[in-house]
């Protein structure tokens, strides 16, 4: 049998958008921009990424970069995406690129 060594999984984010608008339409005195925030989970090993407020189109950089080591050939991995105004009323993002179409 081979035995599995530890190798390094990195997952990178580098661009969320909103095609929806998460917070409800504008207003003449108000712009709803979404307040992105990421979890990530790479081989049972969970992480958060920064909170980006204010930004519908958002490239975090290496802000959103999460590495783990995995023994395993396939490694699990959770993306979850948030719009968080609140922290006790966080929302989930429907991750689809086409307007309108959830997923």
């Amino acid at each position: 049998m081979t035995q599995l060594i530890d190798e390094t999984v990195t997952v990178k984010i580098t661009r969320m958008k909103q095609v929806d608008n998460l917070d409800g339409p504008d207003t003449f005195l108000f712009t709803n921009e979404a307040d992105f925030e990421s979890r990530v989970t790479v081989d049972g090993k969970a992480f958060s990424g920064k909170k980006f407020e204010g930004k519908d189109d958002l490239n975090p950089g290496t802000e959103w970069t999460f590495t783990n080591t995995s023994s395993q050939r396939f490694v699990p991995i959770a993306i979850k995406i948030l719009e968080n105004d609140d922290p006790a009323s966080a929302t989930k993002v429907d991750i689809n690129p086409d307007s309108g179409k959830k997923t």
